[in-house]
């Protein structure tokens, strides 16, 4: 039983986790690689990169002269350089903000209960930001480049170019709410 759980964490250590912290450092924030599929782009990114990883790490090691023997998953060489490895790209990975992004359970503008004028005002500016976010994946370069996702993002950007001017006019009509009803209390 212990073989088992031995040989487990030594495939995560050495084939998920350190692309994972990678991972979140080169793309820390949710929804940067796909809207709708980010977590299944990044659990493939990582594999791939762990696997990389482990690779450059063992032969560098190897150079150093740190292993002298043949390298298995029961040698406390590779897992004693893999754990510092991961440790130190995890560290990265906080440092950056990708590991805090992921297990931020942020609450959607639209979940929030709207009490206030106020309360609405940042519901609306936290939506604009949003999808100003979006509309700026949209128009990268990466989207204007590739014929089929120029495509995608001709069909989405009016759409959410008219969104974002329906919020400026909602945030607009508040602020002249907020004025009046300030200058009639003075």
């Amino acid at each position: 039983m212990l073989e088992i759980i031995i040989d487990i964490l030594a495939l995560i250590v050495l084939f998920f986790l350190p692309g994972f912290f990678l991972v979140l450092i080169i793309f820390p924030n949710r929804g940067q690689l796909s809207k709708d599929f980010d977590l299944i782009f990044k659990i493939c990114l990582s594999i791939a990169l762990s696997a990389a990883i482990s690779i450059i790490a063992g032969l560098l090691a190897s150079f150093f002269g740190i292993f002298s023997g043949p390298l298995d998953t029961k040698s406390i060489r590779l897992w004693i350089v893999m754990i510092l490895v991961t440790f130190w790209l995890g560290v990265f990975s906080w440092k950056f903000g990708g590991l805090k992004a992921f297990f931020a359970f942020e609450k959607e503008p639209s979940d929030i209960a709207i009490e206030s004028k106020e309360d609405e005002l940042r519901q609306l500016v936290l939506e604009k930001k949003r999808l100003q976010e979006k509309l700026a994946i949209l128009m990268s370069k990466h989207y204007q480049t590739n014929k089929t996702l120029k495509e995608e993002a001709s069909v989405r950007i009016p759409g959410l170019k008219k969104q974002i001017e329906e919020i400026n006019i909602r945030i607009d009509e508040l602020v002249e709410q907020n004025k009046k009803s300030k200058e009639a209390e003075s």
